[in-house]
């Protein structure tokens, strides 16, 4: 069994410690809420994937992976019937 690490960064809140297991790089693992936040901001807020991932201090792929995670099922529901307005 590998020991845990607490990985505190510096500006963040005491109780926003992060554990990570020893053989894990730092940084590799993402809370769910830092991914919501991700994706909030490319499908609410319209931005694109690389600039809310340089906003939040991750990678691109980071950013787009949590995008589709929230996408991908919208995306996969049959649309909806439209009422056709005009001639």
């Amino acid at each position: 069994m590998q020991a845990a690490v607490e990985v505190r960064r510096p500006g963040v809140c005491p109780q926003d410690v992060h554990r990570v297991a020893a053989g894990d790089p730092a940084g590799c693992r993402l809370t769910s809420r830092l991914r919501d936040l991700l994706a909030a901001e490319v499908i609410e807020r319209g931005c694109t994937v690389t600039e809310a991932g340089r906003w939040q201090h991750v990678p691109w792929p980071v950013t787009h992976a949590a995008f589709t995670e929230r996408a991908d099922p919208v995306l996969a529901q049959a649309p909806a019937l439209v009422a056709h307005l005009g001639s």
